[in-house]
Protein backbone atom coordinates (compact mmCIF):
# COMPACT_ATOMS: atom_id res chain seq x y z
CA UNK A 1 0.00 0.00 0.00
CA UNK A 2 1.08 3.47 -0.64
CA UNK A 3 -0.56 7.34 -0.15
CA UNK A 4 -2.02 8.64 -3.73
CA UNK A 5 -0.18 10.96 -5.24
CA UNK A 6 -2.62 13.20 -5.61
CA UNK A 7 -3.44 13.84 -1.76
CA UNK A 8 -1.09 17.08 -0.17
CA UNK A 9 0.44 16.58 2.80
CA UNK A 10 2.12 19.60 4.87
CA UNK A 11 3.98 19.04 8.07
CA UNK A 12 4.69 22.52 10.44
CA UNK A 13 6.13 22.26 13.78
CA UNK A 14 4.82 18.89 15.15
CA UNK A 15 1.53 18.73 13.16
CA UNK A 16 0.71 16.84 10.08
CA UNK A 17 -1.53 17.64 7.63
CA UNK A 18 -3.49 15.74 4.94
CA UNK A 19 -5.34 17.34 2.14
CA UNK A 20 -7.83 15.30 -0.44
CA UNK A 21 -8.27 16.25 -4.32
CA UNK A 22 -11.26 18.05 -5.06
CA UNK A 23 -12.55 14.76 -6.49
CA UNK A 24 -11.88 12.43 -3.95
CA UNK A 25 -15.53 12.53 -2.40
CA UNK A 26 -14.11 13.99 1.23
CA UNK A 27 -14.57 17.15 2.04
CA UNK A 28 -12.37 18.28 4.60
CA UNK A 29 -8.66 17.75 5.90
CA UNK A 30 -6.94 15.60 8.19
CA UNK A 31 -4.44 16.79 10.64
CA UNK A 32 -2.11 14.82 12.67
CA UNK A 33 0.55 14.80 15.37
CA UNK A 34 4.19 13.99 13.95
CA UNK A 35 3.77 10.34 14.18
CA UNK A 36 0.90 10.85 11.35
CA UNK A 37 3.98 12.55 9.78
CA UNK A 38 6.15 9.71 9.95
CA UNK A 39 3.66 7.19 8.76
CA UNK A 40 2.60 9.08 5.61
CA UNK A 41 6.47 9.72 5.27
CA UNK A 42 6.67 5.72 5.00
CA UNK A 43 3.82 5.60 3.18
CA UNK A 44 5.18 7.83 0.20
CA UNK A 45 6.59 4.22 -1.28
CA UNK A 46 5.22 0.77 -1.29
CA UNK A 47 4.91 -0.26 1.96
CA UNK A 48 2.74 -2.92 4.75
CA UNK A 49 1.66 -1.96 8.29
CA UNK A 50 3.56 -4.26 9.72
CA UNK A 51 6.58 -2.38 7.97
CA UNK A 52 5.92 0.82 8.95
CA UNK A 53 4.91 -0.65 12.42
CA UNK A 54 8.51 -1.70 12.62
CA UNK A 55 10.07 1.75 11.22
CA UNK A 56 8.00 3.31 14.31
CA UNK A 57 9.48 1.34 16.88
CA UNK A 58 12.82 2.42 15.39
CA UNK A 59 11.72 5.80 16.11
CA UNK A 60 9.42 5.47 19.41
CA UNK A 61 10.09 3.78 22.66
CA UNK A 62 6.99 2.19 23.09
CA UNK A 63 5.32 -1.28 23.26
CA UNK A 64 5.22 -2.99 20.23
CA UNK A 65 0.89 -3.43 20.51
CA UNK A 66 0.98 -0.05 21.24
CA UNK A 67 2.61 1.19 18.37
CA UNK A 68 0.70 -1.53 15.71
CA UNK A 69 -2.21 0.07 17.11
CA UNK A 70 -1.74 3.57 16.63
CA UNK A 71 -1.03 2.66 13.09
CA UNK A 72 -3.65 0.17 12.24
CA UNK A 73 -5.68 3.01 13.71
CA UNK A 74 -3.75 5.87 11.25
CA UNK A 75 -4.01 3.57 7.55
CA UNK A 76 -8.06 2.86 8.49
CA UNK A 77 -8.67 6.75 8.77
CA UNK A 78 -6.72 7.23 5.61
CA UNK A 79 -8.65 4.11 4.13
CA UNK A 80 -11.71 5.39 4.65
CA UNK A 81 -11.18 8.82 2.76
CA UNK A 82 -9.83 6.77 -0.24
CA UNK A 83 -5.94 7.94 0.81
CA UNK A 84 -4.48 4.87 0.38
CA UNK A 85 -3.52 2.67 -2.86
CA UNK A 86 -3.57 -1.17 -1.92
Amino acid sequence: MRLKDNFLTYSKDNDTYILPPVDSGFTGMIRGNETLGGIIALLSHDTSEEEITRAMLEEYDAPYETVKADVKRAVKILRGIGAVDE
